[in-house]
């Protein structure tokens, strides 16, 4: 509930739909390796979040370009601006789930959420407990995020310091929207131990793999 407060039909439907394919095509070995290979993916993309654009390229092609069928043609009704919306919001997903980027994002993620935080308390001080949306104790950024977004499309609130914390609310809950993806992409540990170690295995079969085929290749690094 709390999700959908936040975030419209259009982003929760291109979540849901970067899933199915964020993947699509993976070679079992990782970008490090691709780019010590020189293979053809790691050269077209210029060694830059190659599986990832490798991925993205083969879902779009599929549900935009020369690939489309009829059948599968969900966007079909759809306004260019709403297409256009969706296919960035799938693009963005998909390229933030290279680990490249996990620190460097997550320290982003973690500025902005204390930013909110403190917007939020600053507005509840000056305004009392009208406000109700900072306190002594930090609230869940969720819970933050879907008052203020209530509030917008009210038309409640108001003034210059809620203007600017509906700014980075918004900021923030685009960025959210991002780390979805990324964070199913690598919530293995999360899940129930029968299913964690059933793919953590076929995880080590892929790293043995691939370092049986880097073992026979000394040029390459040991990724």
């Amino acid at each position: 509930e709390c999700l959908t407060s936040i975030f419209d039909p259009i982003t929760i439907f291109s979540l849901i739909l970067t899933a199915t394919f964020h993947d699509v095509c993976h070679p079992g070995t990782n970008n490090l390796f691709q780019q010590n290979a020189q293979t053809s993916i790691a050269i077209k993309y210029n060694n830059m979040s190659v599986l990832e654009n490798m991925h993205l390229a083969v879902g779009l092609s599929l549900l935009f370009g020369n690939e489309k069928q009829d059948e599968w043609d969900i966007f079909e009704g759809w306004t260019e601006d709403d297409r256009a919306r969706a296919e960035e919001i799938m693009k963005e997903s998909i390229l933030n789930t290279d680990m490249a980027h996990h620190f460097a994002n997550l320290d982003h993620l973690e500025s902005l959420i204390e930013q909110v935080h403190t917007m939020a308390k600053d507005i509840t001080e000056e305004h009392g407990n009208n406000a109700e949306i900072g306190g002594p104790q930090p609230r869940p950024i969720l819970s933050i995020l879907a008052q203020i977004s209530h509030q917008a499309k009210s038309g409640e609130g108001g003034g210059l310091a809620q203007t600017e914390l509906e700014g980075k609310c918004n900021q923030l809950a685009g960025l959210l929207a991002e780390f979805i993806m990324h964070g199913a992409d690598i919530s293995n540990p999360a899940k129930t131990e029968v299913i964690a170690l059933n793919w953590g295995r076929r995880c080590f079969d892929e790293f043995f793999a691939q370092g049986i085929i880097v073992s026979k290749h000394v040029p390459l690094s040991r990724s």
